[in-house]
């Protein structure tokens, strides 16, 4: 949660996505904001505390679920976090 609770305290990462022009054009401006920033210990935490089971770090090809053959992109997991999750 130390992430989590430091994107907060320092207000350095934002949880929405400016809506209308006006917001946008601030934001365009003056964005010194990340919209949020993870690293693989707080989403694995965020995940397990919104319900999600059996959370585990991946790798590009290594599901069990062979479907995702059919999807992933090797590319996607070159500088990432990515995790599998199950939601009962």
């Amino acid at each position: 949660m130390a992430s989590i609770n430091f994107l907060n305290g320092t207000m350095l990462g934002i949880k929405d996505r400016p809506k209308g022009l006006k917001q946008f054009v601030i934001s365009l401006m003056g964005n010194s904001h990340h919209l949020w920033m993870w690293d693989q210990y707080s989403l694995k935490t965020v995940l397990e505390v919104t319900g999600f089971v059996k959370v585990r770090k991946c790798n590009f090809d290594d599901c069990e679920d062979k479907m995702f053959k059919f999807v992933e992109d090797e590319s996607r997991f070159i500088i990432a976090i990515a995790f599998e999750a199950v939601k009962p």
